[in-house]
């Protein structure tokens, strides 16, 4: 940020002075010039120019002997000031002449010495050295994020409280990774300190905008390789990331999807509602049946919340082996069975209890993964959810013929916001068969109590309601499945299937 400090103004005004050297000496007598002519003030022009602002050829000495680059006819500002010729002398001869400088930079309480160093590194502007000095930074280190094109004084001390170096700033916009949100300032802060090398961030440009969403990928261990074919496919990074931690390479993902719109494939009038125990002995097919893309995405994506995106491939391979020992167990998996050990899974590992609120929520690290819940074996509704959904991920993965058009996601498309459980679709050639699990139910003590008639979804009302045409839910009612009937609203959800899927 280089500046000319030659100023133009005290150019014409030597200029103007020496066209008036002539008549100015004319006026001066010989008594008044004598005390500036004993102190080396030859000029009658420098004189008159003294004289008329008052300063005495005492004051003008020093200015004249010891720093003689200041222009005689701006020294009155340097005295009106309290700038002595000392003084001017310990800053950069660039800006020694300057006498309003020097005096901005002195009452920003700045040394010489400190300014000095900014203005050898290019860097001028009194606010950015005041601000960068107020910061901590060096004149060195500002000058490394200038070279590094961030030149913004707000952002450099940012970076520098979160240890965010230069190399690293620039590497990241280079890539068009941005760091301005405090939450990209933690997620690059947090992403180095597990390892993040600056030849890393480079590799993710293209799949990560953010250096949050960056910390995201690489603290989830999944192979940048994976997301960037999954892009080359045409794949959305998050969807990519979903089919990594579902064990779904991006071939079989071919032939998971079709290019369909969702609403040509299966119209709202496609969708049958069964409670989860009604598909005891229900087989699905054996071939996978394609879904329209936008299905399949919605279906398939793991982040049903924040934490979600600090799942990683460890966290993965620990919940795994803990499925994988419950599994021995399974005599004859079915559809119906491994959807039960999905929540016998869940309730077993954690118990419920609000970790959302109060001193219990201190006791959780910020955004965690889902699995430190895992881990603690205490949770809320979402966590049961979320924790649902990785389990039968990777049930689908160890049954693969039993539960290949088995999708297991978050809870879709209906007016309860305080409460979370899990969706089942079942993919057909011809239609959607969808039920629910609500694992926190399943695991609640008093469940035995709770599915008494009316805790539970009032299937009379949905059986004598014209508007139902039958009711979605027509049979018994399991108690897995179970939901109150202010938990859903057959209508709404059609709403929103074809508000989602529809519209587009």
């Amino acid at each position: 940020m280089p500046v000319k400090f030659t100023s133009n103004l005290n150019k014409l005004v030597f200029a103007f002075f020496i066209t008036l050297t002539l008549s100015v000496s004319a006026d001066l007598t010989d008594q008044e010039k004598e005390p500036y002519l004993k102190a080396g003030i030859t000029s009658s022009v420098q004189i008159e120019r003294l004289i008329e602002k008052g300063v005495t050829a005492e004051q003008a000495r020093p200015f004249y002997e010891k720093a003689p680059m200041i222009n005689p006819y701006i020294i009155h500002a340097f005295i009106a000031h309290g700038i002595t010729a000392e003084t001017a002398l310990t800053f950069d001869p660039r800006v020694a002449d300057n006498p309003y400088y020097i005096k901005d930079i002195l009452d920003a309480g700045i040394t010489p010495e400190t300014a000095n160093c900014f203005i050898n590194e290019g860097i001028t502007s009194i606010d950015s050295i005041t601000s960068l000095t107020n910061a901590g930074i060096s004149a060195k280190t500002a000058r490394k994020y200038f070279d590094e094109n961030i030149e913004s004084v707000y952002k450099i001390s940012n970076l520098k409280t979160y240890q965010i170096s230069p190399e690293v700033a620039g590497a990241a916009k280079r890539a068009g990774i941005r760091i301005t949100t405090p939450y990209d300032l933690t997620g690059m802060q947090t992403a180095l300190q597990q390892g993040l090398a600056i030849d890393d961030i480079q590799k993710y440009k293209g799949l990560a905008s953010s250096a949050d969403k960056l910390k995201e990928l690489y603290t989830s261990k999944i192979p940048v390789t994976f997301l960037q074919q999954a892009m080359d496919k045409g794949v959305s990074v998050d969807d990519g990331v979903s089919l990594f931690f579902r064990g779904i390479d991006l071939d079989t993902y071919q032939s998971l999807t079709s290019d369909q719109k969702t609403c040509t494939t299966y119209p709202g009038s496609q969708l049958k509602f069964e409670y989860l125990d009604n598909l005891i002995g229900y087989q699905s097919e054996r071939e996978p049946v394609p879904l329209p893309k936008a299905l399949f995405s919605t279906l398939n994506s793991i982040f049903t919340h924040d934490y979600m995106y600090h799942f990683s491939t460890d966290d993965q391979l620990e919940i795994l082996r803990f499925v994988e020992n419950k599994v021995k167990e399974v005599e004859s998996p079915t559809i119906h069975s491994l959807l039960y050990l999905t929540a016998d899974i869940v309730s077993e590992r954690i118990k419920y209890a609000d970790v959302d609120d109060g001193e219990l929520e201190q006791t959780f690290p910020k955004n965690c993964s889902i699995a430190e819940y895992w881990r603690r074996g205490i949770g809320d509704c979402d966590k049961y959810t979320s924790l649902g959904m990785v389990v039968f991920a990777q049930l689908k993965q160890l049954f693969p013929d039993v539960l290949k058009n088995v999708y297991l996601t978050k809870k879709l498309f209906t007016k309860v916001s305080g409460h979370a459980w899990n969706t089942v679709v079942i993919a057909e050639k011809d239609q959607l068969v969808i039920t629910y699990i609500d694992i926190t139910k399943y695991d609640d003590e008093e469940r035995e109590n709770a599915c008494e008639n009316e805790a539970l979804l009032d299937i009379e009302d949905l059986l004598t309601s014209d508007e139902t045409d039958g009711g979605p839910f027509e049979d018994k009612n399991g108690e897995l499945g179970a939901l109150n009937i202010k938990n859903f609203d057959y209508h709404y959800f059609l709403t929103g299937y074809q508000k989602q899927f529809c519209q587009q």
